[in-house]
């Protein structure tokens, strides 16, 4: 049904529209918005069609998750809100659309467990961006160091050789 509503559109644009390619776009979009509204607005089995054709479409370019992660990443909270209202309004009104709330809630997992991996690799000392050089052979030898360095504990001067600002007292 989909497919037949735009092609349709398409047909009609290019009829009306002689001018430049922007001009075929505008006209385009029109059409097919025009054209998808006056089926969805019939509420018959055709509408039924185009809506389960709309949600497949959705389904197989992860629409709903896709948006929470740009809503996500661009670190505005209110538009997350608004995001997630938007989907569930749709869920609720059209049964079709109802598995977007499992993609929504998929999405933010994946966001999630991506955050929680950074952090985790901010954590670790290998990891530093302060542009000390810690890596685990420094920690290693460092900790070695250490523990047979005499007095305080502190690192000796040795195993910290090499390494700018530290081991200096």
């Amino acid at each position: 049904m989909l497919a037949r509503v735009l092609g349709e559109a398409a047909a009609r644009a290019r009829s009306v529209s002689s001018g430049p390619a922007a001009d075929l776009t505008r006209s385009l979009e029109r059409e097919i918005s025009r054209s998808v509204a006056e089926v969805l607005a019939a509420h018959d089995r055709l509408a039924g069609d185009l809506r389960s054709d709309i949600a497949m479409v959705m389904r197989e370019i992860d629409a709903g998750g896709t948006a929470l992660r740009a809503a996500i990443e661009a670190g505005d909270e209110e538009l997350e809100g608004e995001v997630l209202a938007a989907f569930e309004a749709l869920a609720a009104e059209f049964g079709d659309l109802a598995f977007m709330l499992g993609d929504l809630a998929r999405a933010a997992g994946e966001v999630q467990d991506s955050l929680g991996g950074q952090a985790a690799e901010l954590r670790r000392p290998e990891s530093r961006s302060d542009g000390s050089p810690q890596t685990s052979a420094w920690s290693a030898r460092n900790s070695r160091s250490s523990s047979s360095a005499p007095g305080s504990g502190s690192p000796s001067r040795v195993a910290t050789a090499g390494y700018p600002g530290r081991g200096r007292r």
